[in-house]
């Protein structure tokens, strides 16, 4: 059974073991010493980080940051490919929108590429919209808000 867990620094060497396997698979590397730094200490970077966990096994993930007072971000939605159409990843990003309607947020953003179609059209599903860009990420393309007011 697959358990959606709040993340806890005894889950640390299992997410990173699954980031490690599972952004490869979607032709992304991971890299801890540079632009996935903010994962080193999770609990700094992130207001809330949940992790699908199997079997003591980390399967999937996703994290919400902080943008400003009434608005926050939807970050690191990854699950394993071989999962992919079980609705995990919608559960995961189901809980970050809970999480900043939670928090009393009017809105909820992300970034992506636009060759993630599969994470693209879930967000279309979700309720996102496309916007323009609200952030300096250099490998992102594709912006999005989900409106929660």
């Amino acid at each position: 059974m697959i358990e959606l867990e709040p993340y806890g620094p005894a889950l640390h060497g299992a997410l990173f073991s699954f980031l490690a396997n599972c952004l490869p698979e979607s032709g992304r590397s991971f890299d801890p010493a540079g632009r996935h730094a903010h994962l080193l200490d999770v609990g700094a970077s992130y207001e809330a980080f949940w992790c699908l966990v199997e079997d003591g096994e980390v399967v999937g993930c996703v994290g919400v940051r902080p943008l400003s007072e009434d608005a926050c971000e939807l970050k690191t939605l990854f699950v394993y490919e071989r999962l992919q159409g079980r609705g995990l990843c919608r559960r995961l990003a189901e809980r970050a929108i809970d999480h900043a309607r939670e928090r009393g947020c009017r809105a909820i953003r992300l970034d992506t590429i636009s060759t993630s179609a599969n994470a693209i059209g879930l967000y279309r599903r979700l309720g996102f919209r496309d916007i323009e860009r609200y952030d300096d990420n250099p490998l992102a393309d594709v912006f999005m808000e989900l409106d929660l007011a």
